[in-house]
């Protein structure tokens, strides 16, 4: 070897230089490593699960199959409200954006405003779940999109079994409608629903959702880039909602509707015998199927100005004073408190005088006895039984009847109503809470302070006529699901104990209403009816009440009807009840005389 081939030795600072370099070579490369390792097992480990859920969801999506909703029947098994396929179209959020071209063209497809299609696009939930943009696509629109398809990115059409109510408005109110989740019900149940679910918002879709909605099943599919379907994966099939089986009897719901046709008011009749509602009509009224398909932004707000309000349930939403309807309360308080019998008298010249205050009867009818106060409706005889028995007495004996308390009835929203009293208007009234003489007068003949609801009153007359015993109104007879049925029985919510001869006293009244006083309009041959006009003095003409019970020797159906305005019981409200009462006795109704009265 020769000698320049032989490295000169290095110098030591060198060499120190040199394992510095290789010491941080080999810290960077470390670092490296360890930053590449921390990676791998945030990816793999920590964020494992997560990142293959996401990996999946580029190819699977999971899509929801809503429950049809249980059947709604009457008691003879009449379908009020069922469900049927319907075509529904969807968006994938991630996939389709109406911003872009494919926006005004689905919207040109449906022949929906583009602003209106965009608002419906928005999500409501998790960016990967579909919402629903339109319900019951027609044919034509339906060929449109499928002749489009290419060029719409995450939208697809699915036939869905979606709520329909066969008969339109008949029952409206009882039955109620569906219409989106709120954010809150979302929240409280995120396993039950999801937020394109429709649930039920009014009447009995909402008082028995939890019955009626079912349960959800769901698709696992396949999808390729663009979000459009290509393999069905897995199918779990919905459960159907259980079936309600109802009280009502149509043929008497629609002799109420019919007569309340073009009025505002309300008719509800029931079995005295068990609480069963035999029907409960509300007008105006509002075709639920409107709700069920999503109700168009014209539509409701049609709805929602109408002066007359079509959503509220006027049977038991509003209060009004019963008028004239309260006497029977009026006549059993006396007859308890040992201050009127059957053989009292009194002598009405039209009106009577409390100080200076004049206060009148609707005729002079002369002389009267207790039977002929009630048939004829005279005032005067009860102004004088109000003054005698008091203010307390007539309270306590409404209260006992339920009046001033709702009935608790299977639906939502029902009012209680006010039954005053001297400590009631001391703790409600301002500026002037004394109880004053005139103000008895008016509690005696139903007016005043007092408000009661339609099926407070049919309540009533029906527990008159059973001689005290209140039963709880109900509209659903039984709950079938899977097959088995589950029956509501009846519920005596209280009891009114006063002597059998006072009810007897009361229900005579009633019949000589009908057979020879202000009531004739309700009468029908060969059936036992008792019945009771009213006429509540409001501003405009009075509201028109009647109430009626049958047959009164073993009552199967009690009746109220109110018409806001109607001016006179006897005229507006009592034919609407006679109809009602033929159609659930199967008789023909013929017009009876009728006569001017309160």
């Amino acid at each position: 070897m020769r000698v320049r081939d032989i490295p000169a030795p290095q110098a030591p600072e060198e060499r120190d230089r040199a394992r510095r370099r290789s010491r941080v070579v080999q810290a960077a490369v470390t670092l490296l490593f360890t930053i590449l390792l921390g990676r791998l097992w945030y990816l793999q480990i920590a964020r494992g699960e997560a990142l293959r859920r996401a990996s999946e969801m580029n190819r699977l999506r999971r899509e929801r199959q809503m429950a049809p909703r249980g059947e709604i029947r009457d008691r003879a098994g009449r379908l009020l409200a069922g469900t049927r396929p319907k075509f529904v179209l969807s968006v994938d959020p991630l996939q389709f954006k109406p911003i872009r071209p494919e926006g005004r063209l689905l919207a040109e497809c449906l022949n929906m405003p583009y602003e209106e299609l965009k608002s419906r696009c928005k999500p409501v939930g998790p960016k990967y779940q579909r919402v629903r943009v339109a319900i019951d696509i027609p044919w034509d629109a339906l060929a449109r999109i499928e002749e489009h398809k290419a060029w719409l990115p995450g939208v697809s059409v699915d036939l869905e079994e979606l709520r329909y109510y066969p008969q339109a408005k008949l029952g409206a109110h009882l039955l109620g409608y569906i219409g989106p989740i709120s954010e809150r019900e979302l929240q409280e149940n995120p396993e039950v629903y999801a937020p394109s679910s429709r649930v039920g918002m009014t009447g009995l879709e909402r008082s028995y959702e939890k019955d009626l909605r079912g349960c959800d099943g769901g698709l696992i599919l396949e999808v390729d880039a663009t979000g459009r379907r290509t393999r069905l994966l897995r199918k779990d099939a919905p459960q159907r909602g259980a079936d309600l089986v109802l009280t009502i009897d149509s043929a008497v719901q629609e002799a109420a509707e019919r007569g309340l046709a073009g009025k505002v008011g309300s008719a509800v009749a029931i079995d005295p015998s068990n609480g069963e509602v035999l029907a409960l009509a509300s007008r105006p009224a509002y075709d639920p199927n409107l709700f069920a398909q999503g109700i168009g932004v014209k539509a409701w707000r049609s709805i929602l100005h109408d002066k007359n309000l079509p959503l509220m349930n006027r049977a038991i939403q509003s209060a009004y004073p019963p008028g004239s309807t309260f006497k029977l309360i009026s006549a059993l308080a006396g007859l308890k408190a040992g201050k009127t019998t059957p053989g009292s008298s009194a002598y009405c010249t039209g009106a009577t005088f409390l100080g200076k205050r004049r206060f009148r009867c609707w005729k002079r009818h002369g002389y009267v006895t207790f039977y002929t106060a009630l048939s004829e409706s005279c005032d005067i005889f009860f102004y004088n039984l109000g003054r005698s028995v008091g203010v307390q007495a007539i309270s306590d004996m409404a209260k006992a009847f339920g009046l001033g308390s709702p009935t608790g009835i299977d639906l939502i929203n029902e009012r209680s109503g006010t039954v005053p009293s001297v400590e009631w208007k001391r703790r409600y009234v301002k500026p002037d809470p004394v109880w004053h003489p005139g103000e008895t007068y008016n509690l005696s003949i139903g007016q005043g302070y007092l408000e009661t609801s339609t099926l407070q009153m049919a309540s009533v007359t029906g527990a008159v006529a059973a001689h005290g015993r209140v039963y709880r109104p109900h509209l659903v007879r039984a709950v079938i699901h899977n097959g088995k049925q589950t029956l509501a029985p009846p519920k005596l919510s209280r009891t009114v104990n006063l002597p059998a001869q006072y009810f007897d006293h009361v229900i005579r009244g009633l019949e000589l209403t009908v057979t020879s006083g202000t009531g004739r309009a309700a009468a029908l041959p060969g059936i036992r009816i008792g019945g009771k006009t009213g006429s509540a003095e409001t501003t405009g003409a009075a509201h028109a009440w009647f109430v009626s019970v049958a047959p009164l020797d073993d009552p199967k159906i009690a009746v109220a009807v109110m018409v806001e305005h109607g001016a006179h019981g006897a005229t507006a409200a009592a034919p609407i009840a006679r109809d009602m009462m033929a159609a659930y006795f199967k008789v023909r109704s013929t017009p009876a005389p009728t006569v001017s009265g309160d």
